[in-house]
């Protein structure tokens, strides 16, 4: 069993870093061999918007000045964040980093009103979404694949 790693700062993301993102999201989802034949198949479907970080939305987990994960959030309603992406370098799984970048993704949420945090999870993400306190409550067909809608009262420490 990996240990968690010390030493990781979590910061906004900077817009000479969208490309390196994007490319980090792709690494990320080809490790699930469900998402691979798509994702080859259509990798213009990788997209980090830039405002979305001029927006201070996005934001990386560093780990001696490497770039390990990311997190993406948008408004999805008033009071309602969008845990929009969520991507660990394959490399650094099970380390805590999803942990840590979904913990700041809540801390941002909150400072901006946010009540809830939802998600479109890959279902292959379930467990770990469970574990951090999120909440199935559907299904959507989104592109290629079944996400679960999953959600998070953020009232709630």
């Amino acid at each position: 069993m990996k240990r968690a790693t010390p030493g990781v700062l979590i910061r906004s993301a900077r817009e000479s870093e969208q490309k390196p993102l994007e490319e980090l999201q792709l690494r990320s989802s080809l490790e699930n061999e469900g998402d691979r034949a798509f994702l080859m198949a259509n990798p213009d479907v990788i997209q980090l918007p830039l405002q979305q970080i001029l927006d201070g939305l996005v934001f990386v987990a560093e780990l001696s000045g490497t770039i390990v994960g990311f997190v993406a959030l948008k408004l999805y309603a008033p009071r309602k964040m969008e845990l929009e992406g969520l991507f660990i370098e394959p490399g650094h799984w099970r380390l805590g980093m999803g942990r840590r970048l979904v913990a700041h993704a809540i801390e941002v949420s909150r400072a901006q009103g946010a009540r809830t945090m939802i998600v479109f999870a890959n279902p292959h993400a379930d467990g770990f979404y469970r574990r951090v306190g999120f909440v199935k409550e559907g299904e959507v067909s989104i592109e290629s694949q079944t996400a679960f809608v999953m959600s998070k009262d953020l009232r709630r420490r």
